[in-house]
């Protein structure tokens, strides 16, 4: 009698536009049949496969990892092809499929890239399952991005179901990041992305489900990591997104269009607007009132509610923040609160103010409707804008993981971003993508100000401000807003198209939201308004404007 060996060889077909795997059971050496399977196992293979194809994806899952074991555990032996032969013509059941191109790294990086020049991305041996991927930056700290060169899925199918996963490990724990899909199309992008904090240098899975919602979007495929080091590394490996997942999680992040938590989840413009009170079309239209004032005085001579409410804090007043937030909410406003801090920026970034920070967003995650939040706004020339970056950098994950209500946010004055010192830029003053819902900008209209000794002309702020804030906000995948404006008594004379203009303006360049500053209160001019020319000026802009229905 000759001695038999088993030899399992799985082959992989595309059926359908997934994948079947089909085991073809060969003999070794012998063509002695005196051992081969009995009737009774070719049934038992034939139930097995022939059933499975009509269970459920996680059934027939289990009912494989049952019956093939068993079948090795009862000693069968498999010496001939011909009886199993017959099975190539059965139904196969579909699996899910793979769509991401070189997401093991097995010999190489291709098919991936950073977002700058000054991120690495190179091979490395020891990865999760052989080969695998590390990034790091090449001098300093900063955002470690790894970005699909070309997206993982072209046109994809609205409500069409997905998994996405990677395992990630850092060189020194510590390291936090995100896993994201964008849906692009040329509407809006919609973001789905799951946080995650390696506190230990061991592999870890990050995965997710998620739905599309946009026909024809191309799917953007992201591993983050922030504040990482040239001296620490995120590795990266079996990166995965197949088709056909489980539960989907919502929507987050500044593209999000999950319908509002509140009441009302639609706009009166025929709009709705996210969880974090993203609006899909149009820009909110509001205003800060005196030193924080109920606005509701004001809104009955510019005939109907703000649509967002700037506010503003010192530490000390965060249960008066979330009472004034939970009224504006009532009112149908957006609030839009800016607080000072209760140590320094770089106190708040090695993680002294968290148990505070924890405490203001547990208390704003409670409440029924999105409320947008910044951390000490206009910092430039308080401290090292350094300091300022890494604080906003540290607070985002604290908001983001503890809150779905609560969209973060950061607010600069825009002129030093564009027309200030180098350390103050755009780029310079950016905690990393994936971090901050919304960027507001301070820009007021210079017209009939006097600096210097020279009265100074109108700003013309599409030129000058909105078109740069378009491009980086595209660039970054952040939603923009201005989050105080105004213009003087004189200029608003002369000039008595200028707020409707600049709302329109806004609009056209992607903005979100217009918060007119309202106030005497640290104004160098007559910003506040007081007059029925401004008045009605504002009111003519807030009767069209998004507003939550």
């Amino acid at each position: 009698m000759h001695r038999e060996t088993l030899k399992f060889v799985m082959q992989t077909l595309s059926i359908g536009g997934g994948f079947c795997r089909v085991f073809h059971c060969a003999p070794a050496i012998s063509t002695n049949r005196t051992n081969a399977p009995s009737d009774y196992f070719w049934r038992i293979c034939l139930s097995s496969l022939t059933t499975d194809v009509n269970q459920p994806a996680t059934k027939r899952k289990r009912l494989a990892a049952r019956l093939i074991p068993s079948a090795l555990v009862a000693g069968l032996v498999v010496v001939g092809l011909s009886p199993i032969s017959p099975l190539c013509g059965l139904p196969t059941a579909t699996a899910a499929e793979q769509n991401v191109k070189n997401g093991s790294f097995t010999t190489n990086t291709d098919g991936w890239r950073t977002n700058a020049s000054n991120q690495t991305l190179k091979l490395v041996a020891a990865g999760h399952s052989g080969s695998g991927a590390a990034l790091s930056m090449s001098s300093g700290k900063g955002t470690v991005v790894l970005n699909d060169v070309k997206p993982t899925v072209a046109s994809a199918s609205a409500g069409s179901s997905y998994t996405v996963s990677a395992w990630v490990k850092a060189k020194t724990a510590g390291v936090s990041g995100h896993l994201r899909v964008r849906e692009v199309t040329k509407a809006k992008t919609v973001k789905h992305q799951k946080y995650f904090t390696l506190s230990n240098t061991n592999w870890t899975k990050v995965s997710f489900d998620f739905k599309n919602t946009q026909a024809g979007a191309d799917f953007d495929l992201n591993v983050l990591g922030y504040d990482v080091a040239s001296t620490n590394s995120l590795f990266i490996d079996d990166v995965s997104l197949v088709s056909g997942g489980g539960a989907p999680v919502a929507p987050v992040g500044p593209d999000a269009d999950t319908p509002g938590i509140g009441a009302a989840a639609s706009l009166n413009n025929g709009g709705t607007f996210s969880k974090l009170g993203i609006p899909s079309k149009g820009a909110y239209f509001g205003a800060s009132v005196g030193s924080n004032t109920d606005p509701a005085a004001f809104e009955k001579e510019a005939g109907g509610n703000l649509g967002v409410r700037r506010t503003f804090y010192s530490a000390t007043q965060v249960d008066k923040a979330v009472s004034i937030a939970k009224t504006d909410i009532a009112n149908k406003r957006i609030p839009w609160i800016s607080f000072k801090l209760p140590y320094s920026w770089k106190d708040m970034a090695a993680g002294k103010g968290d148990a505070w920070a924890k405490d203001l967003v547990a208390k704003l995650d409670a409440l029924n409707g999105p409320v947008w939040l910044a951390f000490h706004h206009e910092p430039e020339g308080d401290a090292p804008i350094k300091d300022w970056v890494a604080m906003q950098k540290h607070l985002s994950p604290i908001v983001k993981k503890n809150s779905d209500n609560v969209a973060f946010t950061m607010i600069l004055t825009g002129w030093n971003q564009l027309y200030g010192n180098a350390e103050y830029s755009l780029e310079n003053t950016w905690p990393g993508d994936g971090l901050v819902d919304i960027v507001g900008y301070d820009v007021y209209n210079s017209q009939d100000i006097v600096k210097n000794g020279k009265t100074l002309g109108s700003t013309n702020m599409d030129e000058s401000y909105f078109k740069q804030f378009e491009a980086f906000s595209k660039k970054h995948g952040v939603r923009w807003a201005l989050a105080e404006t105004g213009i003087n008594d004189s200029a608003s004379k002369k000039d008595p198209q200028w707020m409707k203009r600049t709302y329109d303006e806004l609009i056209s360049r992607g903005g979100i939201g217009m918060t007119y500053f309202n106030t005497p209160h640290n104004s160098i001019t007559t910003w506040a308004i007081t007059d029925s020319v401004k008045t009605k000026q504002f009111a003519e802009v807030l009767k069209t404007s998004a507003k939550i229905k």
